[in-house]
């Protein structure tokens, strides 16, 4: 029996975060990214989220709007410390129940250490 093909291979930049991240939901990521807004990461997609509240119903209002590469510059994020992010968000979807999150995982063992052994080595460059 051959081992299963990880369906991220061969991807790169945000079509690599997009397949790495979690599934949308409870364990999708979400980093600040200013005053009443935040930047989600999940399977679907990398968007940018913003929060209003309002004095009337519905009370909170969401809007999503996808973002690119260059909007995620300029915002201030750049795509390794996105892709570690997805790959953490991955592991802990897969860790607490997630079906489709633990079959990703399992399927991208060898992608996802890679990326993580990266992630640390990041981590190390920039405490130095």
């Amino acid at each position: 029996m051959s081992p299963l093909k990880c369906r991220c291979e061969g991807l790169s930049g945000l079509d690599l975060v997009r397949c790495l991240a979690p599934p949308p939901g409870d364990y999708e990521v979400s980093l600040e990214a200013g005053r009443g807004r935040e930047l989600i990461i999940n399977s679907e997609g990398v968007y940018l989220r913003s929060v209003v509240s309002d004095d009337y119903l519905p009370f909170i209002r969401t809007a999503d709007l996808r973002v690119s590469g260059e909007a995620l510059r300029t915002l201030g994020f750049d795509l390794e410390s996105l892709l570690c992010e997805a790959v953490k968000g991955l592991l802990n979807a897969s860790q607490h129940g997630s079906q489709a999150a633990s079959e990703k995982a399992a399927e991208c063992t060898d992608l996802v250490n890679s990326v993580l052994e990266s992630c640390a080595k990041q981590r190390v460059s920039t405490n130095v």
